[in-house]
């Protein structure tokens, strides 16, 4: 996924979403990085983060604090890129969630986003053969988005769709998900 986003990493980055810090840790080496900023609801993910981090003496520039990606620590403006990575499709508010993309991305900044992809033909084999388990209300995706949705909603948030891609398929007919990088072009 590096190489798909490498023109939107540099400066100061968040990494929103970050997990145990994989992409923050990797992209922390690169020359053209500042700062990333890992941020997770998780304290124990957080904790295992700030240690890689030491571990791999990159503390100076990657930096991690438990916290909400719909209400973000962090001043207007603050970054160069934000990175949301399988982390969109479990979010119960988005709109709020976009918002404060784009409150924290300094404008022409950019957006990165992985996310499960919900096109015609799954929705069809799903309806046929999985709802039941699909829809389970104890499934942690709570959102679906399809190119146009994901589209529309990044666009009503100020950013404008750049790049995209299926992030893997099934049998080369049917994309598993869908990789973007957005530029924010409007405040909100």
């Amino acid at each position: 996924r590096v190489e798909f986003y490498r023109k939107a990493i540099n400066g100061r980055v968040l990494d929103a979403g970050c997990g145990q810090g994989d992409f923050a840790l990797h992209i922390a080496a690169m020359t053209n990085v500042r700062q990333v900023d890992g941020i997770d609801l998780s304290q124990t993910a957080i904790k295992k983060c700030i240690q890689r981090a030491k571990e791999n003496r990159l503390s100076n520039k990657a930096k991690f604090k438990t916290g909400s990606i719909t209400n973000l620590p962090f001043k207007d403006k603050t970054f160069d890129s934000i990175f949301a990575f399988e982390i969109v499709e479990h979010i119960v508010d988005t709109e709020k969630m976009f918002k404060e993309f784009n409150r924290v991305l300094k404008k022409g900044g950019f957006l990165g986003i992985t996310t499960v992809d919900f096109n015609l033909l799954k929705k069809i084999i799903i309806s046929l053969f999985y709802f039941e388990t699909y829809f389970d209300p104890t499934t942690p995706h709570i959102r679906f988005f399809t190119k146009n949705t994901l589209r529309k909603i990044l666009e009503k948030n100020g950013f404008r769709l750049v790049q995209y891609r299926w992030d893997g398929s099934y049998f080369g007919i049917m994309p598993k998900g869908q990789v973007i990088i957005a530029q924010k072009f409007n405040n909100i």
